[in-house]
């Protein structure tokens, strides 16, 4: 199953392979970022604005465990990564707030001087009446739905020699841990290992067992995801990169495209790009900028890429912006929020610097839900005018007290079934949106 967008296809690649009972429906959220890994949900008529003490609280978890990981949720059931007793375990939530199970994955990362993460940061993924996940050793699982009991596990650091790029911290080859989200391809499942075997890894869905790797494309793993999309009529699995972007085949693995900047992006690369119509939209903080990529046919029908544009507007840490129709919106790390131009990257309008702090946010019916990291704050605003306007704001009522010194709410929200998931760390609350 694939779903057009102005001539460019994005895989719909978690919706189209799930096997009943466990099919995903359209309010579903079954992995990061969302059906297409882009921030935006299908839901419409959830709200006009909210009510001064923001929408109704249905439940807390409150022993999720530490992580910035964020929810995957099918059929109502909602699945978490999070740490319990130094060993990073996925946990299963009904509809009511009760945790079902929770299935151990391995030993938590950490090292000494680590003031920022004490837990996994992927999110899982839900397909094939299976869950898979990566924990921040670089182990990757599959557990049943409904048993939670493990399929099947592969230690892609001592099985691969998988690495992740250090920059801005962290044990060498190893940084601050995996946190790429697998990416669940009809009867494969994609992930960045990163290292000298290959940056991209093809598994088996249903048994973990490698069928290729991208051995020409041998980059250290950054801490974003891989997407999946038709480049020029090829299928293609992409990711950034400490040095830009780069894709390669669906089919083997082979080198198609690289993006690469003049330098290497200063700090941490936690991005996961999006794909807007024919374009490729690169947004890095921590220093980095926004890049529109955009594709032509080049020698011998190779794929060639430059950027459109070049913005630092809009440099979200963490990777927590959207695109609502001729617009990105998003937060830049010493500004403001602010709505960009995706034509040309040109600023629209820029909100004022207290509004709201900087955050990560999603698109539902055309309206931004963003969660500030400092305050944990949670606002609803209007991005399509011509400046920032706020439409409800509240307070999340509880704070997290495991959370490290360093580290802030950086879970994506997430809106499924009507309902909205906000977390920090072992807290866990769902919002009715209805």
């Amino acid at each position: 199953m694939r779903i057009t967008s102005s001539g460019m296809k994005v895989f719909a690649l978690t919706l189209g392979m799930i096997l009943v009972p466990w099919l995903a429906r359209g309010d579903d959220w079954p992995g990061y970022r969302g059906p297409k890994r882009d921030g935006v949900s299908a839901e419409k008529g959830l709200f006009a604005s909210w009510p001064k003490s923001g929408p109704k609280l249905v439940w807390t978890v409150d022993k999720a465990g530490a992580g910035f990981g964020g929810p995957a949720v099918v059929q109502g059931a909602t699945f978490l990564l999070g740490t319990v007793d130094k060993e990073e375990a996925l946990h299963k939530v009904n509809a009511d707030g009760k945790v079902l199970w929770s299935s151990t994955i391995g030993p938590v990362f950490d090292f000494q001087g680590n003031n920022w993460s004490g837990g996994p940061n992927a999110t899982p993924t839900v397909g094939k009446n299976l869950v898979f996940c990566q924990g921040s050793q670089g182990i990757l699982a599959a557990f049943n739905v409904e048993t939670g009991l493990q399929v099947w596990k592969l230690d892609t650091v001592a099985q691969l020699g998988a690495e992740v790029n250090p920059i801005g911290g962290g044990p060498p080859k190893k940084g601050w841990g995996f946190c790429g989200s697998p990416l669940l391809d009809g009867e494969k499942l994609i992930v960045a290992t990163g290292g000298p075997g290959g940056l991209f890894t093809a598994l088996e869905a249903s048994t973990g067992k490698v069928l290729w790797r991208s051995e020409k494309v041998k980059d250290q793993a950054t801490y974003g995801s891989v997407i999946g999309f038709e480049c020029m009529g090829q299928p293609v699995y992409a990711v950034a990169t400490q040095t830009g972007a780069v894709a390669v085949s669906a089919k083997d693995g082979s080198p198609v495209w690289r993006y690469q900047r003049e330098a290497e992006y200063p700090d941490i690369v936690a991005c996961t790009p999006v794909v807007v119509g024919e374009k490729f939209l690169l947004p890095v903080g921590h220093g980095g900028d926004c890049a529109l990529l955009v594709f032509s046919s080049g020698a011998e029908g190779k794929i060639e890429v430059k950027p459109a544009w070049v913005a630092k507007e809009i440099s979200n840490n963490h990777g927590g912006f959207v695109v609502s129709g001729d617009r990105v919106f998003g937060f830049h790390a010493k500004r403001a929020w602010t709505a960009q131009n995706l034509a040309d990257g040109k600023v629209l309008w820029s909100g004022r610097r207290n509004a709201l702090g900087s955050g990560n946010a999603i698109l539902v019916d055309g309206k931004v839900i963003a969660l500030a990291e400092d305050t944990g704050e949670v606002a609803l605003i209007d991005p399509a005018g011509g400046a920032y306007k706020e439409m409800g704001k509240f307070t999340l009522p509880k704070e997290s007290t495991i959370r490290k010194s360093g580290g802030r709410r950086w879970t994506h929200p997430v809106v499924a079934n009507g309902k909205l998931y906000l977390r920090d760390q072992e807290l866990l609350f769902c919002y009715e949106l209805r």
